[in-house]
């Protein structure tokens, strides 16, 4: 199965945790899952979109990346935006 992990950004200047370390953190828990992680990244946010949590672009500039790659499970590194995880 090959994976894409991605954290997103949403831009805080009162973060406690770097993106770069939430994302080290989330690569860290997925290959404890003995999965081949692809591809990785962090995702700025200015706002969250509702429906879909990144912009249209960001969509499509990532479908782009996932089919290149063949693709099989996009792991989001998210907390507290319940609302948009269940529209997801």
């Amino acid at each position: 199965m090959y994976v894409s992990v991605l954290h997103p950004n949403l831009l805080n200047p009162h973060k406690r945790r770097t993106p770069k370390n939430s994302l080290e953190e989330a690569v860290s828990l997925a290959n404890a899952l003995d999965i081949e992680i692809l591809h990785q990244t962090i995702v700025p946010l200015k706002r969250p979109n509702a429906a879909t949590l990144f912009g249209s672009g960001k969509l499509i500039e990532l479908s782009q990346i996932f089919k290149a790659n063949d693709i099989d499970l996009v792991i989001i590194d998210v907390r507290k935006v319940n609302r948009i995880i269940s529209n997801i």
